[in-house]
């Protein structure tokens, strides 16, 4: 009986809580409601004051006191910066947007609420406030700043240009992910990104990739003689980024070089490699693509056959390979010949 009343009183406390958290959510979805329509109610208001200050001049007073008038404003501040593309229309919203909302931002940059920071900068970033390169400094600097802001103002201060990113990028303490370090590579202008060139290698590794993918990206063939010395770097995975921008650009001087990587102990090299080759289409690789044919690793194998199929006479070489009636005939190569040569078929009808 005792066990009988104990589990009614947790079936009884369970339901109390999921009740009070269900009337909670429902109080929480009327008052963020109340607050959206209160919202909208302002941005009719005020739709007509901002076009008053991107037309002309904002008025000496502007209408708001309090937070979700301004919250309104910036709603459609952001909208005409999303929709105008037009360069001198977006600096006067920029300059309007800065007049109305920078004192809101400098106050949301101080504030103890990470969110309200999150915000503010994700909104910086948008306006293109580089006012406020300063604070996003100082910022990055404080203890309380988290991982995810440090990484947002890495980006914003990359499309500023700020000169000291470079500093602060190889002082962090803890490694970027890949596709932010890109992100941040991206936003630099050429001048900027030439500075990043001449100090490549204090860069941290994960930049020194990234750099190396934006220029093959890029398909600036005034980069290919960088990328070309990295070929004979230690690091194989900075050798590998190199080749796939090489494959990007589609040009290579040192051939010799690029020869000698078919022997690398890694399958991750030789394939891209073999990607190369096939890009550049010179008959001197074929007989290198042969033997990276006959690879253990069946990725190298089935780049090295695509890359062959990619020459003008390619399928005919690789139906060569595979009728080879030899005893010493490599089996793997044989097959991964057949298989390209049925593709060939199926895609050309050739």
């Amino acid at each position: 009986m005792a066990l009988v009343e104990v589990l009614l009183w947790i079936v009884g406390g369970s339901l109390c809580l999921l009740l009070v958290s269900y009337a909670y959510l429902i109080f929480q979805k009327i008052m963020y409601n109340r607050y959206q329509k209160r919202k909208e109610d302002w941005k009719k208001r005020l739709r007509r004051v901002v076009r008053q200050c991107l037309e002309a001049d904002c008025p000496e007073s502007f209408p708001y006191n309090e937070r979700i008038s301004l919250h309104a404003a910036e709603d459609i501040l952001l909208q005409y910066i999303t929709v105008l593309k037009g360069k001198e229309m977006r600096a006067k919203i920029q300059t309007v947007a800065w007049q109305l909302l920078h004192e809101h931002y400098s106050k949301c940059l101080k504030s103890s609420r990470r969110a309200a920071r999150l915000n503010a900068l994700y909104h910086i970033d948008t306006f293109r406030f580089d006012q406020f390169k300063p604070a996003l400094v100082a910022l990055v600097n404080k203890p309380r700043t988290t991982k995810e802001e440090k990484f947002l103002i890495y980006r914003i201060l990359a499309s500023f240009q700020y000169p000291g990113l470079h500093q602060l990028l190889c002082e962090m303490q803890e490694p970027l992910p890949d596709f932010l370090c890109k992100d941040i590579i991206r936003r630099l202008n050429p001048q900027s990104l030439n500075k990043y060139l001449h100090c490549f290698f204090s860069c941290p590794p994960a930049i020194q990739r990234s750099i190396v993918d934006v220029l093959g990206n890029k398909r600036d063939i005034r980069s290919m003689e960088f990328i070309e010395d990295l070929l004979t770097e230690d690091d194989h995975e900075l050798r590998i980024r190199a080749l796939k921008a090489l494959s990007s650009i589609g040009f290579i001087k040192d051939e010799a070089t690029l020869l000698d990587l078919r022997r690398s102990p890694h399958w991750q090299e030789k394939m891209m490699v073999a990607k190369l080759f096939g890009v550049l289409k010179k008959e001197t690789f074929i007989a290198p693509l042969k033997e990276l044919l006959a690879d253990e690793a069946w990725w190298v194998r089935t780049t090295a056959a695509q890359a062959i199929a990619q020459y003008p006479q390619g399928v005919q070489v690789l139906q060569e390979i595979a009728d080879d009636t030899r005893n010493d005939a490599d089996p793997f190569a044989k097959d991964m010949a057949r298989e390209w040569v049925a593709r060939s078929f199926e895609k050309n009808g050739v």
